[in-house]
């Protein structure tokens, strides 16, 4: 008796999550973005999710800030999925309040006292670096 409650449970439960499943898929047409997903490299799945030109800027600042040094990114908004996500690809850099460096995504002419331009992606995403 208290096999077939089992049984009976794990057939609605698989029922459920096929249904979930195939809606996600076919219902919301996001079977075009899982293909993708499926066909990337491991570097354009990230560029996916975070957004081909965020994901850019994160490895140009990857690549330039040396590791271990403080930074604060400028452009995003405090608390937001693209700031969090940054954290991740920043990794082991530290964010501060008072950074050796300023990343600064999206603000063309944004400049602070104390630093100056260190390198640049583009005209509107580039590195500042504090002035010692």
């Amino acid at each position: 008796m208290r096999y077939r409650a089992l049984r009976l449970l794990f057939l609605v439960w698989a029922v459920l999550w096929a249904f979930f499943i195939l809606r996600e898929l076919f219902l919301k047409d996001n079977i075009s973005g899982y293909r993708a997903l499926l066909a990337s490299t491991l570097e354009g799945k990230r560029s996916y999710v975070t957004g081909e030109e965020l994901y850019r800027f994160l490895m140009f600042c990857s690549d330039k800030v040396p590791s271990g040094a403080s930074y604060f990114i400028e452009g995003l908004d405090e608390g937001s999925i693209e700031s969090r996500r940054s954290v991740y690809y920043l990794y082991p850099r530290l964010k501060s309040e008072e950074p050796d460096f300023i990343l600064v995504y999206g603000k063309p002419g944004a400049s602070r006292d104390g630093y100056r331009f260190f390198a640049g992606l583009d005209g509107s995403n580039y590195i500042l670096r504090k002035i010692r």
